[in-house]
């Protein structure tokens, strides 16, 4: 299982800001620029740890041992995945796992000691066309949608074991600022439903890792979340944005006290901003193969 509370990460990225109401909270995170090499050669490989569940999705797809010498024609979508697909779908990506490792390392809300199980990476079949079509016909990969579903899901377990919330989380990465990616998650967020849309995808996942106790620990936990209805349960919401311009009138892009316009899903909900320089160059080097 992935493991994201990363003391690096947490040198790397300092909180200047905080604000907060009843409901709602804000956070700004910029980085430190002398722990950015540190940063990312952590960051390397947990972007490694995450794709590595689709990476042996892949694997048991496509690859064969009927040849005993292993010869092939063509080149396997599985040593291309993720490094060889377009740069915004990296960075959608990495989107992602910022938002688990601001799960992990920096959310605030809600009870707190949230834990995020598996990326749900292996869902995003449009990017496995992608490669399939280089594969067969070598043009290099185009942007594409992403997959479906919440981009992140952090939990928090009582003394017994029992989860006692979830954090659905968003995550948007952009290079530049794109306000309607703040908007897109925070409408995203708003759904109504309280356990996470995507639990049934993320309890498949850590049942196929048969070979991890702690996978198969947390599957018995999660199906009790699936089957039972609990009133002490509650959801908690967060957006995290990490993007390379910085705001000029204000000192962030999203609401200090309030939440977005967009979001209507009447949570608790945490709004993170992560303000890093040339983010492209960094989605570049940590999918470096």
């Amino acid at each position: 299982m992935i493991k994201l509370q990363n003391a690096q990460i947490k040198r790397w990225l300092s909180s200047i800001s905080t604000s907060h109401s009843s409901d709602y909270r804000h956070q700004l995170l910029v980085e430190n620029r002398s722990q950015r090499i540190g940063a990312v050669s952590e960051l390397r490989t947990i972007v490694r740890e995450a794709h590595q569940d689709t990476k042996e999705y892949l694997r048991q797809c496509t690859e064969t041992d009927l040849d005993p010498l292993g010869d092939t024609s063509k080149p396997s979508i599985v040593d291309a995945y993720p490094e060889n697909l377009h740069l915004n779908t990296k960075k959608a990506y990495l989107g992602e796992i910022m938002a688990g490792l601001i799960a992990e390392n920096f959310a605030s809300s809600g009870p707190g000691n949230w834990r995020v199980l598996t990326f749900l990476f292996r869902l995003h079949e449009l990017a496995f066309n992608q490669l399939e079509l280089w594969r067969q016909t070598t043009e290099a990969p185009k942007h594409i949608p992403g997959q479906p579903g919440e981009d992140c899901v952090a939990f928090s377990i009582d003394a017994s074991g029992v989860v006692k919330a979830s954090l659905v989380c968003e995550g948007k990465c952009t290079n530049d600022h794109d306000s309607s990616m703040i908007a897109d998650a925070h409408r995203t967020l708003s759904s109504k439903l309280t356990k996470p849309v995507s639990l049934s995808r993320i309890i498949k996942i850590l049942k196929d890792q048969s070979n991890d106790d702690e996978a198969q620990r947390w599957v018995d936990i999660l199906l009790h979340l699936y089957n039972r209805e609990d009133v002490s349960y509650r959801r908690f919401d967060l957006v995290s944005y990490t993007c390379g311009r910085l705001p000029v009138r204000n000192s962030s892009w999203m609401p200090l006290d309030k939440p977005h316009d967009e979001y209507t899903g009447k949570r608790n909900l945490e709004s993170v901003e992560i303000h890093l320089a040339d983010v492209d160059a960094l989605v570049e080097e940590v999918y470096r193969e």
